[in-house]
C-alpha cells in the first residue's frame, strides 16, 4: 500500500471564514495488488477531533467555511486504504493569522 502524499498550507491575509478549507489528494497512492484505494479523512482544529466536515470530493475532505476562524490551527489526516491493508497517513496543516 502506498502513501497519500503531505502538503503543508499557510493560509494568512483575506478574511477566515470567507472561503471553504478543503484538503485534497496531491499524489494517489498505489496499490501493489492493483486494488482500488479509498481515502478516509480526519480534521483536527487546534488539537481537537473535528465532526463537522462536509464533502466536495471526497467524503469528510472540507471543512465549512462558518467553521474556520482567525486564530485556528487546522490539521488535515488522509489515510489510503484498499479495504483489507491501511496506508501511511499524510497530514497537511493550514494556520489562519489575523490580516494585517
Amino acid at each position: 500500500m502506498g502513501q497519500a502524499k503531505r502538503r503543508d498550507r499557510r493560509v494568512a491575509g483575506g478574511e477566515p471564514g470567507d472561503e471553504d478549507l478543503q484538503c485534497w489528494i496531491e499524489e494517489d497512492a498505489i496499490d501493489a495488488d492493483g486494488d482500488t484505494v479509498t481515502y478516509s479523512f480526519a480534521w483536527l482544529v487546534d488539537g481537537s477531533a473535528y465532526s463537522g466536515a462536509v464533502t466536495s470530493l471526497w467524503s469528510g475532505d472540507t471543512v465549512p467555511a462558518a467553521d474556520a476562524l482567525s486564530g485556528d490551527e487546522w490539521k488535515c489526516v488522509v489515510t489510503p486504504s484498499d479495504g483489507t491493508a491501511t496506508g501511511t497517513a499524510a497530514q497537511a496543516l493550514a494556520l489562519f493569522c489575523e490580516p494585517t
